[in-house]
């Protein structure tokens, strides 16, 4: 099979999860909409530390990632399960405080991002019902990491592609009170959440066995660690953590600005978060598959494929992320409307969705090379500095310059945000053209 065709087959399942996760996202907004700003403002916020800590483990189980594809490289099987059971216990070490916070100081939480009374009131019961997620989150997302390094990514997709229609169905039922349910307002869509990911994980665990999956042969092993590949799995998974859990952080912190700025801002940034959404979740999804199939190739000491491959990859990315931003500022108006936004709210967000629609293909482009690319062949250092450098020094400081101080409009404050992207656009094209990215991390490990 050739490198396009192997593309297609990885990336075709894993767009289309992307496309309906992100279009359940949007459907799950506009119900909420339907609710009232305060409605649309408090789930927002109050999935800011769901967000974060979605991140966080994205970046731990993205590090180990890219032991997991170059171990299924050179068909390593038991490298993969000690791998898997390593991401799972970190995972849960991350969870577990974060989960009591929620449970307990839930206002305390939110009073980070707004200082509205009713934002913060609706929040808290919101992020109350969605708390189990934290837990099951932490299974649920190394395990989809594995089963797709070993390129098995239709029992994910399908599994995912099943909560997303479980979701749906639930939010329509709990947040209107239809079919004989309780009318739960924002609180039910939290509960459908947390419904639909537990169906989602016990799905996975039923197709694995189904399936005979390889990850589920001696089980033994994923109590047996090699501390040398522990040692080197958290040492190239703390930088990818930690660029993630900043990466979030940051996106939160330019919330916590727009929600000072008022809450039609806030109402407006978060509405046009969830339809940009549509599009790069189905975009990056080909950039999950880039780091596959680059991890891959490295695992198999092929690195002129592993070259080859990724310049094709980020090519494709960067063209994808420029047809998705055309549509976007096209589709901008109309959608406006769909969200039944008027006067000031509707203007701000058709500001937000084509300045997000003008950046895209350049967000894209980074997206690919540092959590595609960078990360396949283990270079987690530089990717992090970076990006955390590109945020925390010098967009988040603008941010909130131009919301606290010089009093701009949400738009003008979403253009100071897309600095970042200039900035790592050309930090990391320079070193994505020196190769040194190249790296066979698991050759000399024995498992």
């Amino acid at each position: 099979m050739n490198m396009k065709q192997k593309l297609m087959e990885l990336a075709l399942p894993m767009s289309l999860e992307g496309l309906l996760s992100a279009s359940a996202d949007f459907l799950d907004t506009l119900m909420v909409s339907s609710l009232g700003e305060v409605s649309v403002s408090a789930v927002g916020l109050g999935t800011q530390l769901f967000f974060i800590q979605a991140m966080t483990l994205y970046g731990f189980s993205g590090g180990a990632s890219t032991y997991m594809s170059q171990f299924w490289g050179n068909r390593n099987l038991s490298g993969i399960r000690k791998t898997l059971g390593t991401t799972v216990g970190c995972s849960l070490a991350v969870s577990l405080p974060l989960f009591l916070l929620v449970i307990l100081i839930p206002e305390r939480i939110l009073c980070i991002f707004t200082n509205v009374d009713a934002v913060i009131a609706a929040g808290a019961a919101y992020m109350l019902y969605r708390s189990p997620c934290l837990i099951i989150y932490s299974i649920r997302l190394p395990v989809i990491m594995a089963l797709k390094s070993i390129q098995q990514v239709r029992l994910p997709v399908g599994a995912n592609i099943a909560a997303i229609v479980l979701n749906v169905s639930l939010n329509y039922m709990l947040i209107f009170g239809k079919f004989g349910a309780p009318q739960m307002g924002i609180a039910g869509a939290a509960l459908a959440t947390t419904i639909s990911l537990t169906a989602e994980l016990l799905l996975l665990f039923a197709g694995m066995m189904v399936l005979k999956s390889p990850l589920l042969q001696e089980a033994r092993s994923y109590f047996r660690p090699n501390r040398e590949l522990v040692g080197r799995l958290i040492k190239n998974s703390v930088p990818t953590t930690i660029n993630e859990t900043m990466w979030s952080g940051g996106m939160s912190a330019y919330h916590a600005a727009y929600g000072r700025i008022g809450v039609t801002a806030s109402a407006a940034a978060q509405a046009a978060d969830i339809v940009t959404h549509i599009f790069t979740k189905t975009i990056y999804s080909v950039g999950d598959a880039s780091l596959i199939i680059v991890g891959e190739q490295l695992g198999k000491n092929e690195k002129n494929m592993a070259w080859k491959a990724a310049v094709n990859l980020l090519k494709i990315n960067t063209l994808l992320g420029a047809a998705g931003g055309g549509i976007l500022i096209v589709i901008a108006y109309p959608l406006s409307e769909i969200f039944g936004f008027a006067g000031e709210s509707s203007s701000y967000l058709i500001a937000l969705l084509c300045i997000y629609g003008l950046f895209m293909p350049l967000k894209v482009y980074n997206i690919s090379i540092i959590t595609g690319i960078l990360r396949a062949g283990g270079d987690v250092r530089y990717a992090m500095v970076t990006e955390v450098s590109a945020i925390w020094c010098i967009s988040v400081p603008l941010v909130f310059t131009g919301a606290l101080v010089l009093g701009f409009p949400v738009y003008v404050v979403a253009l100071f945000a897309e600095t970042e992207d200039l900035v790592k656009a050309a930090v990391l094209t320079r070193r994505f053209l020196s190769k040194k990215w190249i790296n066979n991390k698991v050759e000399d490990i024995l498992c």
